[in-house]
């Protein structure tokens, strides 16, 4: 439910960078349901359905222009990848980190 959340609250802030103004709950729905979407696509990664269902439904429910609601579902696209960008080689690292075991002798009388 926090990723949700943090999600939710990421795009409102990318809307609101571009003069969008949107209440939390419909960007919950927008979330969800462009979520759906791309899954009932089976496109791998959404690519393109994200875009096309975020930019509708922003300019549906947010009454924003088209421009806006494009840009919109660009760069929540872009800020994704920045995060896998930004992660994916932390996680190699931590990866290819041996765990710290001790060495613990036991005596067996």
């Amino acid at each position: 439910i926090i990723y949700w959340l943090s999600i939710a609250l990421k795009w409102q802030l990318i809307a609101k960078i571009i003069n969008i103004e949107i209440n939390f709950i419909t960007m919950l729905f927008i979330l969800s349901a462009t979520t759906i979407f791309g899954l009932i696509t089976l496109i791998p990664g959404a690519i393109g359905a994200m875009e096309a269902s975020n930019a509708l439904l922003i300019s549906i429910l947010a009454n924003s222009t088209a421009t806006q609601a494009i840009l919109f579902g660009l760069l929540v696209r872009l800020e994704m990848i920045g995060a896998f960008l930004f992660s994916y080689p932390h996680i190699l690292l931590l990866k290819s980190q041996k765990p710290f075991k001790k060495n613990i002798k036991t005596n067996n009388a």
